[in-house]
């Protein structure tokens, strides 16, 4: 699987990181490309939420389908999905540091898993920059939501 890996540190306590991480009403305000997401189980969010995922940039819209498979509040949630052409282990681990929390996105992919080679050349080609742009785009809004909403606390 190739891998994206990126970090920032929050001006917030974890509890209030993980707050917005677990709130997927919001998720469209700071997840790039997602529009709407849709509980399919029952319950609150965490380890075994299943949920939809609508999202894509312009006209490439997309449905697809994630499962919550690690969440150890406030410090770890897993999501795994599956997004037809690619598969895909989303995590967030959050650490204290000193009033702050440093936050780490990894997201680790495989395109066209069936089709190998030819999804290792895509994935090293054409969609890893893309994936570090939408990372990296994602963890800076994370960070502006959490510390605007403490501001406001």
């Amino acid at each position: 699987m190739a891998q994206v890996r990126t970090t920032a540190l929050v001006e917030a306590a974890p509890e209030d990181v993980w707050d917005v991480l677990n709130d997927t009403d919001r998720w469209p305000e700071w997840v790039t490309f997602t529009e709407k997401v849709t509980y399919v189980s029952e319950g609150p969010f965490g380890e075994g939420t299943l949920y939809r995922e609508r999202s894509g940039p312009g006209p490439f819209k997309s449905e697809s389908e994630w499962r919550v498979t690690e969440f150890d509040p406030p410090r770890r949630q897993v999501h795994r999905g599956d997004l037809g052409i690619m598969q895909v282990v989303l995590t967030f681990e959050l650490d204290p540091a000193d009033g702050y929390t440093r936050i780490y996105q990894t997201f680790d992919f495989e395109v066209f898993p069936q089709f190998r080679p030819l999804g290792w050349l895509l994935e090293r080609v054409l969609i890893r920059w893309q994936m570090e742009r939408g990372v990296n785009r994602t963890i800076r809004s994370l960070k502006r939501i959490v510390e605007e909403g403490t501001e406001a606390d």
